[in-house]
Order: structure tokens, then C-alpha cells, then sequence
């Protein structure tokens, strides 16, 4: 711009304006932009956490009256989760064609204990035999095995190898594991570079557990039996404890009817078809609050009447967010 016969440098005030204007703008763009992508992230998480609460509902209507003992915000119960990291990778050497299932845990999975399971499709499988290839190509002080008739993290029968040459079989009922398995514990050699079959055949409160690098089902390793109220029915989960990399392949799983999975038709990098769960590790720092009570109404309880209220908590930019549904459950069978 000239003024006087002179050319000025720099802006103008209308040109400083507009560049002010312009800057504003992008600004408000910009963080319209943030607002939307956070606004559309708690909306998935709070469906997620709804989605949750509502199963666990379901889940309660379809058990027994008197295990909806009363509680004040325990676990969520009858709900079999996945947890960890699942997915099919191509491994050189898979025993049958080119893929395999890969468990690891998660950063929210923690490093100790069960740190990954991933539930197999299906419903709840009552008397069957399972089968399963398992190889951990190295590390030590881990786990690797099965979770059979699986309702919760809290009660579930575990058929597991460890890094110390161990097998075991043991029963979680209401948090507390009890071993079935002989004492001591029975040695084998670790699946470390080399897959083994796990076999074991549950029929009733009874199982015979099998373990070789072929399908020998002629002498099982050891037998194991539960007198004390089994857990007759429940779902089969893959596992990992103690932050294990396992490689599992070929998993069977005989009834009345035989159903496999080899991984083969499945994409590396993805969770395989039909084994996709969500749960509460799907959401940051998700966590579950289950309380049960009599039903009240002014000073009078009712007994045969449950109040049950499920809750789903996460965390949301360092914010708790949460999501509560509530039921009633009758003794006589009747639910609102």
C-alpha cells in the first residue's frame, strides 16, 4: 500500500483484522472439532457401559433365586469376559496351515494373575471334551491354559501349564482357588518352542486331563474330581496368566458334535470371526459395581423381591463417568 507517494510495510488495520479474524476462526474450528471427537468418544463409551450394565441384568434374570445373595458394590457375576489382547497372527511352523491365535495382556490387564482370556464362541457347554495346541515361544513364570465351565472372573475351574514344569488343576468359587489336581503338582515339560495338545474330558463333576506332543488320549495324565458343588455348566476361555505370550491352534471342542477352529481362514493383525467380546477392558479404566438388597418400602422388606443395580464406571479425560441400570427379580420368577 502506497501512502503519500510512499509504499508502507507491513499490515494494514483492515489487513490485521481479517488475519485476526481468520486466526479466530481456525480456532473456533479447531476446537469444534475437539468437542465433537470427545463428544462422540463418550457417547461410545457410555453405549459400551450401557451395553455392559444391561447384560449383567439378563445374566441375573437366568440364575437361581439364592445366588442373588445380597451385596453392596461387589463384581459383576454369571458374565464370562475376555481380557487382554487376542489375535490371529501367521507363525512359521503353525501346525496346521499358516495362522494361529496369539494371547498377551493389555496395559489395563495388569502384569500378574490372569492377564488375558478370550472366551471361545458358543454357549455354555456342560459334559465335552476340549482339545487345544499351546506353545510359548519363551519367557518364564507364566501360565497358559483353559478356563472350563466359566461364569465370572470369580468362579471357574482352571487347567493350566507353568513355566516350572507344572500342571494344575484348580477351582475358583467366590473368589477363593482350591487345587484338584494330585499333590505335589504333576511335572511335564513346559510348551516352550514346541506345540503340545491339551486334552481334558469333563463329564460331570469328573475330568481327565491329557498333555503330549501327539493326541494320546490312552492313559490321561491325572484325573480330578469336584465334590464339592461343581460347577456342571459354563462357558471355555483360552487363558494367560502372569503376562504369558502364548500361541494356541487347532481348538476343539467335542459334544454332540464337533466344532474346530484353526485360524486359517481368519486375517493377522484381527480378532478371529465370532470371537470378538466386549467387556469392561474395552473401556478406559473400566470397572463394575454390582449391588443386590431386599426390596424396602417404609418399614417393611421383602425377602422374595430383589433390587439389583448394575453399574459401569470409566474414566473420561480424568473425569469418572458412569452408567447404572437397576431391576427388580422375584423369587416367583417374575422381573421388571
Amino acid at each position: 500500500m502506497k501512502f503519500g507517494g510512499k509504499k508502507l510495510k507491513g499490515f494494514t488495520l483492515i489487513e490485521s483484522i481479517i488475519a485476526i479474524g481468520l486466526t479466530g476462526i481456525l480456532i473456533l474450528i479447531f476446537a469444534a472439532s475437539n468437542t465433537y471427537i470427545s463428544a462422540n468418544q463418550y457417547l461410545k463409551h457410555k453405549s459400551l457401559a450401557t451395553q455392559l450394565a444391561e447384560e449383567e441384568l439378563e445374566a441375573l434374570r437366568n440364575v437361581q433365586f439364592a445366588q442373588l445373595s445380597n451385596r453392596t458394590a461387589a463384581n459383576f457375576i454369571e458374565v464370562a469376559y475376555n481380557k487382554g489382547v487376542s489375535q490371529v497372527e501367521s507363525l512359521t511352523g503353525a501346525p496346521s496351515g499358516a495362522n494361529v491365535y496369539e494371547l498377551t495382556p493389555s496395559s489395563q490387564s495388569g502384569t500378574t494373575g490372569v492377564t488375558s482370556l478370550s472366551v471361545v464362541p458358543g454357549f455354555d457347554y456342560s459334559d465335552f471334551t476340549v482339545t487345544v495346541r499351546i506353545k510359548v515361544p519363551t519367557g518364564s513364570s507364566w501360565e497358559t491354559g483353559l478356563f472350563l465351565r466359566y461364569h465370572d472372573i470369580n468362579n471357574y475351574y482352571r487347567v493350566y501349564l507353568t513355566s516350572s514344569n507344572l500342571y494344575f488343576v484348580k477351582k475358583v468359587a467366590g473368589g477363593t482357588e482350591t487345587p484338584l489336581q494330585p499333590q505335589p503338582a504333576p511335572s511335564i515339560s513346559a510348551p516352550i518352542n514346541n506345540f503340545y495338545y491339551l486334552t481334558i474330558i469333563a463329564d460331570g463333576n469328573n475330568f481327565k486331563v491329557y498333555y503330549d506332543t501327539t493326541p494320546d488320549l490312552t492313559t490321561p495324565k491325572f484325573t480330578a474330581t469336584d465334590s464339592d458343588s461343581p460347577f456342571l455348566s459354563g462357558r471355555i476361555a483360552l487363558f494367560g496368566g502372569d503376562s504369558v505370550h502364548a500361541y494356541f491352534d487347532d481348538v476343539s471342542i467335542f459334544t454332540s458334535s464337533t466344532t474346530t477352529w484353526n485360524f486359517d481362514s481368519d486375517t493377522p493383525g484381527k480378532i478371529a470371526k465370532g470371537w470378538q467380546r466386549f467387556g469392561l477392558n474395552d473401556l478406559p479404566g473400566g470397572a463394575a459395581e454390582l449391588t443386590i438388597s431386599d426390596y424396602t418400602i417404609g418399614s417393611t422388606t421383602y425377602t422374595d423381591l430383589k433390587t439389583i443395580k448394575a453399574k459401569v464406571k470409566w474414566n473420561e479425560k480424568d473425569k469418572e463417568k458412569s452408567v447404572e441400570i437397576s431391576t427388580y427379580i422375584s423369587k416367583h420368577g417374575l422381573s421388571l
